[in-house]
């Protein structure tokens, strides 16, 4: 009977350890193994946004409407292209030449003879290295741009006046180096790029230069190209929109 009792009480402590015998795994970890990983917002979005569209505010007061677009090539590296449309560089007139004409000396008049300006294309390209890592277009950067913008008065009445065909304006050719830092905003896609930098600018100014003639004495405008070059400080701002 005392037999009988002691195998009925040990019977269910030799079922729970056939089942546990069963049910038990062996895991081994191997060199380079991490368990289970937890990936932060920040993980999931580093190296996610390839493109980035941007709209530089700041060359406005110099009559640029500019439209750039920055794209990821590889590692730290991007490239940035920019198109646009030129009006008037009000700046440039009034330190060269001057908009009622003389100015500084210079027979060069962008006043009320130029008449409306037409609009143009204008295009800029360069190479951004982040120098902390590509981090979604966030971080410190330098840059080297080549910029490229047109400005032509093709209804000038300087033109009627003196019967020419040289339609007068400006374009100028730029070289720049830039440092700069964008940011992105706090859980969104927005970016905020601000810059500052130099750069070399290559000006070739068409116009119509007033003289007399020296057998009636009359106004002449004789059509003139002349090139100019001079170094350029640079500052501006961009907002825009990575994806």
């Amino acid at each position: 009977m005392k037999k009988t009792l002691l195998l009925l009480f040990c019977l269910p402590a030799l079922s729970l350890f056939s089942q546990n015998v069963n049910s038990a795994r062996i895991t081994v970890f191997k060199p380079g193994d991490e368990g289970v990983k937890t990936i932060t917002k920040k993980d999931s979005l580093a190296g996610h946004d390839h493109n980035c569209l941007k709209w530089n505010y700041s060359l406005l007061v110099r009559g640029v409407f500019l439209i750039n677009w920055e794209f990821r090539i590889r590692g730290n590296l991007t490239a940035e292209l920019g198109l646009g449309l030129t009006y008037r560089d009000f700046v440039f007139e009034f330190t060269h030449g001057g908009l009622d004409g003389g100015a500084g000396g210079s027979s060069i008049s962008w006043g009320e003879s130029v008449g409306n300006p037409g609009v143009s294309f204008c295009a800029e390209g360069g190479i951004r290295y982040y120098l902390s890592g590509f981090d979604n277009f966030e971080g410190i950067y330098v840059a080297g741009t080549l910029s490229y913008r047109p400005y032509s008065f093709p209804h000038s009445s300087d033109i009627a006046l003196y019967g020419g065909t040289l339609v007068p304006g400006y374009d100028f050719l730029d070289g720049q180096f830039k440092i700069g830092y964008q940011a992105t905003g706090y859980y969104t896609d927005f970016t905020y790029d601000f810059y500052v930098g130099v750069g070399y600018r290559n000006a070739t100014l068409n116009y119509y230069a007033q003289s007399t003639n020296p057998v009636n004495g009359q106004f002449i405008g004789v059509p003139q190209t002349t090139t100019e070059g001079f170094p350029q400080f640079l500052m501006g701002m961009k907002i825009g929109y990575s994806f």
